[in-house]
């Protein structure tokens, strides 16, 4: 049985999106077993065991659209791009939907270790357009949520 082929039958994801799952675990060269799958699907972990999972989104005018990820972090796809990923306490909720601003997403890591490379405010500063502030560092928009 193909790596496809046990993924569509454990996973409820379209066949697409199976494709870009496999690709981010061959890109990293990770090992899937019998613990990398709960009742929300597939949950991977990283160097420093941070749970990570694979997010598929919808680009709204200036947002994009995520389902609810139970994970430390999300790796997003918006449609064909793999868009970056993002810590979950980044994340904007209103109510049951999530969404997240595209500039908020960070690089896809070199090594499978999701870590900030910027310290951001803590050494740079930033401006606030009154809804986010903006790195002047590195030029992220930084969300702090109050809802996690």
């Amino acid at each position: 049985m193909t790596l496809f082929e046990k993924l569509q039958k454990r996973l409820s994801n379209t066949p697409e999106q199976i494709e870009k799952i496999i690709y981010i675990l061959e890109k990293y060269n990770l090992r899937i077993n019998i613990r990398c799958f709960d009742q929300y699907g597939l949950v991977l972990f990283d160097e420093r065991r941070k749970t990570v999972r694979i997010v598929f989104g919808e680009k709204g005018q200036t947002l994009i659209k995520i389902e609810p990820f139970y994970a430390d972090i999300g790796i997003i796809y918006i449609g064909e791009l793999l868009a970056g990923w993002i810590e979950k306490s980044k994340i904007e909720i209103d109510g049951s939907l999530w969404f997240i601003d595209p500039q908020t997403l960070h690089k896809m890591p070199k090594e499978f270790l999701f870590k900030q490379e910027c310290p951001h405010m803590d050494i740079y500063g930033g401006l606030s357009d009154g809804e986010y502030w903006e790195c002047l560092g590195c030029g992220e928009r930084l969300v702090f949520s109050e809802n996690i």
